[in-house]
């Protein structure tokens, strides 16, 4: 997934993303490219990679614990 690779490696803004920003960070986890003509992510695209970060949030809370 190549989308996956840019999100993980950019830097952290200094300030909130604004929520159609913040949407198409997490839509391209799933290789949403936001091309002109794409249009805006769908509901169900965006629910499975909210799923995907929930379950990285996990892992991270899991390892700080383990130490």
């Amino acid at each position: 997934m190549a989308g996956s690779v840019d999100v993980a490696r950019q830097k952290m803004p200094d300030k909130t993303p604004p929520l159609r920003q913040a949407l198409h960070l997490i839509a391209r986890l799933g290789g949403f490219i936001g091309r002109k003509g794409d249009g805006e992510p769908e509901v169900k695209s965006l629910w499975i990679r909210l799923q995907r970060v929930a379950a990285c949030v996990q892992g991270m809370r899991f390892q700080q614990k383990c130490g």
